[in-house]
């Protein structure tokens, strides 16, 4: 689509309306890739906009590189606080991770044809929307891992039902990238879009928190996940169309490539800290099980205390 569509809102339709005849389905998260659904857009698309020869050699050296010190970043930051942040596993992946990312940088500075070119960090709006994302996963991915424990452990699901109990978070966000984010972002632009976006996640997952007690019902936890859905349908698609913003036809894909790290990679810091803030000052030998009561803790303690005032109610 970037190199098919101009920047503005003929992108913004490309990337999230429907086009007859396409069938249906969910769009890819990535700036890289046409979207599966339908779409209002005429069947025939302007040439691609990619210089002919403009392929080059593949930077084997970088993308080990890089896999290796992102990977060592995420084992760095999920041990930490299991294994001591101090600890080889914890200390010591994070820093050879960061050693290999700089030793990447080296050689991408060098290299004919880059993996990750330097000069795309000079461009404000993609460094902004790889941070962005970085930020949002890793609100996403605590949430995720206490929601499943608090389904499993609190109100007793099995591994089955917990999962199901997604489905209505998947099928609203599903629902709100297909229909609302189209909308949104050809009206108001991607970055007010990316941010009520956001905005209505946020207020997803309080209103989800709130509604997480000890004897919860699945029902009282569905308007959480309803608005919570909606936040997240709308804001993948704006901070990938904010990406690709401002990026030549022929880096697009490299561009989107650092927003989808940026999005896997996030998981991992937002886990992390509240791992640690769960089990401050837990005993540096406490093990899952301990991990796991203070996560709970961490999630129920407004509950407990709302528990005891209807209890003296009664």
């Amino acid at each position: 689509m970037n190199t098919r569509f101009a920047e503005g809102p003929a992108r913004c339709s490309a990337a999230c309306s429907p086009r007859p005849g396409a069938g249906s389905g969910y769009c890819s998260s990535s700036s890289r890739w046409p979207c599966s659904r339908p779409s209002r857009l005429p069947a025939r698309s302007p040439p691609d906009a990619r210089p002919a020869g403009a392929c080059g050699s593949f930077d084997a050296l970088g993308a080990v590189l890089a896999t290796a010190g992102s990977s060592l970043l995420v084992l760095g930051l999920v041990s930490g606080p299991e294994a001591g942040w101090g600890s080889l596993r914890g200390a010591g992946s994070l820093v050879a991770g960061v050693l290999i990312l700089a030793v990447f940088a080296l050689v991408e500075k060098r290299t004919r044809s880059p993996l990750v070119p330097l000069r795309l960090f000079g461009n404000r709006r993609l460094v902004t929307a790889v941070l962005t994302i970085l930020v949002f996963q890793s609100a996403l991915g605590g949430s995720y891992y206490l929601f499943t424990h608090y389904l499993q452990s609190v109100l007793s699901y099995d591994a089955l039902a917990a999962g199901l109990a997604f489905v209505p978070l998947a099928v609203v966000s599903m629902a709100a990238s297909l229909k609302l984010a189209g909308v949104l972002l050809g009206r108001w632009g991607p970055r007010a879009t990316l941010f009520t976006g956001m905005s209505v996640n946020g207020v997803g997952m309080i209103v989800l928190a709130l509604a997480m007690s000890a004897h919860a019902s699945f029902w009282a936890l569905v308007s959480g996940l309803i608005v919570w859905g909606v936040g997240g349908g709308i804001t993948f698609p704006a901070v990938f169309v904010c990406a690709a913003t401002g990026v030549a036809p022929q880096e697009a894909g490299i561009a989107s490539a650092l927003a989808s790290t940026s999005q896997q990679i996030g998981g991992a810091p937002g886990l992390a800290l509240l791992v640690a803030l769960a089990t401050a000052g837990l005993s540096g030998d406490a093990g899952v099980a301990s991990v796991l009561g203070g996560l709970l803790a961490f999630t129920l303690r407004g509950a407990a205390a709302r528990n005891r005032s209807e209890r003296r109610g009664t």
